[in-house]
Formats: structure tokens, C-alpha cells, sequence
């Protein structure tokens, strides 16, 4: 499957004057499939969450390319469901106090303890979206930073370092677009309770994207990002009963239903219990990181009827073929014996 890519673009008048010269990021990426609360099946969405550390000012715009279709409709900003204290410190795990910007665009996150940094939380609307078809229906989603945080009015000062997070949700992800099912391949019976999902998940990987796309992202001074770290998590029901892949989660947690239940709206967490499995790479001292690649491969459970049908009606077939063979030896020795 061809790779996602995620660039960005600088102002125009902070373009620097190095043209090696790249901005730091984090990137958080969460897959989740879950039984959908309307019971029509699984759903399969797809959270970004992108921190720009320290030279956010100088940053545009950053741009995600994927090689499938979406719309506006599949689009959401998660600002809003993060920005309550109590669940922004589940989901960076350390506690932080959480403070509106004067004009509500932002919010300051400030960490408890000293070893972390303060950030701001970027609330993205529908003004912060452009979306592009570029080669073969794959989309360009351009997300504009329109705005910096102030504080009392005043924008913080152009020298002081700045650091800006956005989330954002992809919802329906269309089969083949970073997933694939199979059925259960060696084993009949089970095909009809179990299928077999495998992912490939990649982000800025070259040798996985088409020489024209390349060039399309590469234009009008677009550059491909750069990762400080990247956290990976797989959030999938208890249903899922085998998890396998290139490398080993990092480790794994039962999600609470209170407490992620209005972040996980899509999918029923209540009825069915989810597990987050968690990947992690890290960059070695000042050294960036410029692509990442997962593939794992599950099998969960899922009822095909039309399987099942298939599996009673050959039963069935057997049966009525065996009693009709039975029938036959019964008449054939009695024919013998009367003879």
C-alpha cells in the first residue's frame, strides 16, 4: 500500500536563510476499529495529532497526503474533545493544567512538573481546511495555521520559542486505503465467526510513493516533515484475538468507558471493551526522524451469515447424500437376503 506523506511549508518571511534547515515535530497516530453504535458493523478511523516544537511561528502550513479518497465530511477537528484537563492528561500520560487563549483558537497546556514543556492546543474549524485531488482520486489536505496563541491580547513575542499541537479525525476509511480483510483462508468453519485484517501503515516512506506524487508534494517549496518521536497506538475491541506484526507493541491497556467514552463516540465502547496497543520510535540524540513503516496483522471476530448459510446447506447436503447411500445398502441386502 503506498505511503502517506505529511509536509509543511514556511511562511514567507521566515523562510531561513539555511535551505537544509528543517522544523522538529511529534506525531501521534491512533487506528481504531470498533463495533460502530448504530450495530452496522465495525468502523475503522484514523486520529493525527502533530505537535510543531518550538519554531511554530515560522510554520504555514502542513499538509498530509493520502493515497484515498476523503471529503470534508470525513474530516473532524478533535480540539474540543481533548481540551479538558482531566483527558488531555490521560492522553499524553502526565498531568497538565489547561488554560483558554484570549481568543479561543487556542489553549495553553502547561505541565505540573518542570520537565516538560508548555504547548499550545491548536483548535482547527473548517476555515483551517483545503482539500485537493491529486493523482489517481488520492487527496492533498492542506492545514493552515492562520493564527498564533495570545495571551492578555498580546501574541507572544517573534523570538520566544513556540510550540503548537493539532488533532484532527479521519472517519470511514474506505477498504484498501491502509487496511486489508481477508477471510480465514485455512479453515472453513472459521472463516464464518473470524476475519483476518492486515495493516500496512506508512508515513513519508519514499520507496512506497508513485514519482509523481513526489513530485507534487515536493512543489511550491513543500518539504517532507521530520519526527523527533512518533507514538503509534492500534485501539481495537476485545474481539480482536490475535495481534501480530513487524515489530512487538510496546505495551498494551484496557481503555476505560467513562473516561475515553466521549473520545471514542464512534464506536461502542461500552458494550464491547477496547484494548490500546502501543508502538513507539524515538530519535538518537539530535538526529530527526524521516519516515516510519508498521504492518501487523489481526484476527478478530465477525459473524458472515452468508458463510454459515453455505457450511448448514453442505451439512445438509451431506446428511440427505449419507441417507440416501444408507438407504440403498439397507435395500440392496435385503434384496440379497430374500434371494
Amino acid at each position: 500500500m503506498d505511503s502517506i506523506g505529511i509536509y509543511y511549508t514556511f511562511k514567507a518571511n521566515k523562510t531561513p536563510n539555511d535551505p537544509t534547515s528543517t522544523i522538529s515535530t511529534d506525531l501521534h497516530v491512533n487506528y481504531i476499529k470498533g463495533k460502530s453504535t448504530n450495530n452496522d458493523g465495525y468502523k475503522r478511523i484514523l486520529d493525527f495529532g502533530l505537535k510543531i516544537i518550538d519554531d511554530a511561528r515560522k510554520v504555514d502550513s502542513i499538509y498530509f497526503y493520502f493515497p484515498f479518497t476523503i471529503t470534508e465530511n470525513n474530516i473532524s477537528d478533535l480540539g474540543e474533545k481533548c481540551s479538558n484537563h482531566e483527558f488531555l492528561s490521560i492522553l499524553f500520560n502526565d498531568n497538565y493544567t489547561v488554560s483558554n487563549d484570549s481568543n479561543n483558537n487556542y489553549c495553553k497546556v502547561e505541565p505540573v512538573s518542570s520537565e516538560k514543556e508548555t504547548f499550545y492546543f491548536y483548535k482547527l474549524g473548517k476555515e483551517n481546511y483545503n482539500i485537493r485531488t491529486i493523482s489517481n482520486n488520492h487527496t492533498l489536505l492542506q492545514i493552515q495555521i492562520k493564527s498564533l496563541p495570545r495571551q492578555n491580547g498580546v501574541e507572544a513575542k517573534d523570538k520566544e520559542k513556540l510550540s503548537i499541537y493539532f488533532r484532527f479525525r479521519l472517519r470511514d476509511l474506505p477498504i484498501n486505503s491502509i487496511f486489508h480483510l481477508e477471510n480465514m483462508s485455512n479453515n472453513f468453519l472459521q472463516s464464518a465467526f473470524s476475519k483476518v485484517e492486515m495493516l500496512d501503515f506508512s508515513i513519508n516512506e519514499i520507496r512506497k510513493m508513485n514519482a509523481k506524487v513526489q513530485e507534487e508534494l515536493s512543489a511550491d517549496n513543500r518539504i517532507a516533515l521530520r519526527f523527533k518521536k512518533i507514538h503509534f497506538h492500534f485501539i481495537g475491541s476485545s474481539d480482536d484475538e490475535h495481534i501480530d506484526g513487524s515489530t512487538h507493541y510496546r505495551d498494551c491497556a484496557l481503555l476505560d468507558a467513562e473516561r475515553w467514552g466521549n473520545y471514542l463516540s464512534d464506536i461502542d465502547i461500552k458494550k464491547h471493551q477496547c484494548i490500546a496497543y502501543h508502538w513507539c520510535v524515538k530519535s538518537e540524540d539530535e538526529k530527526t526522524i524521516p519516515g516510519y513503516n508498521i504492518f501487523f496483522r489481526s484476527t478478530f471476530k465477525d459473524l458472515s451469515w452468508k458463510t454459515l448459510i453455505k457450511y448448514i446447506l453442505i451439512m445438509v447436503a451431506f446428511g440427505v447424500a449419507g441417507s440416501g447411500i444408507v438407504e440403498g445398502i439397507v435395500f440392496l441386502i435385503t434384496n440379497l437376503l430374500k434371494a
